[in-house]
């Protein structure tokens, strides 16, 4: 619907500078434009202008549509919360590697979910709510996979510090979210 609105945007205010331009000037300017042919090119401009806002409209509203509704969007935000006071809580007595397992197995399917669903928070609750949740939860997220890297890497102080970090960023994020 896109491309039939541009090519006919185009098309008409094409059209319509030709018609303005094709004859010759006489002593009266205004006589010598085409009338028919240049309120045609309007009338075509104006439909791909309506086509192009109908495309734009369904884009938006699709872009709406969520994978998740906004229950399953606190219920993986309350799992996520769970799951890293529980890798909190284990740290001392786990090996990096654990840790790094722990994050893949049972830290990301929770974070893909609310990050997949995340429209859903604009949708029901607005525009502002979404950035205030998304703040703390994207700063959250970083610092989990931050410390994903730092367990990869053998630095399990910074780990144990980013998994803090996170956690109080998903704390704020619940709370943002009611």
């Amino acid at each position: 619907m896109n491309v039939l609105g541009q090519i006919l945007l185009w098309g008409g205010f094409l059209s319509g500078s030709l018609a303005t331009v094709l004859n010759l000037e006489k002593k009266i300017a205004w006589s010598t434009i085409p009338w028919g042919w240049y309120i045609g090119s309007v009338i075509i401009c104006i439909i791909g202008i309506v086509l192009l806002r109908i495309g734009k409209k369904s884009a938006a509203e699709s872009s709406h549509e969520s994978t998740a509704s906004l229950a399953e969007i606190r219920a993986s935000l309350v799992n996520l919360i769970n799951h890293t006071e529980q890798l909190r809580g284990q740290m001392d007595e786990m090996a990096p590697s654990e840790m790094v397992a722990f994050i893949d197995d049972v830290l990301a399917p929770d974070f893909y979910t609310f990050a997949e669903g995340r429209n859903a928070i604009t949708a029901e609750m607005g525009l502002q709510k979404f950035a205030d949740v998304m703040t703390h939860f994207s700063a959250g997220e970083r610092a989990i996979n931050r410390a994903w890297s730092a367990a990869a890497d053998g630095y399990v102080d910074e780990a144990t510090t980013c998994v803090k970090r996170g956690l109080a960023m998903l704390h704020d994020a619940q709370q943002e979210l009611g």
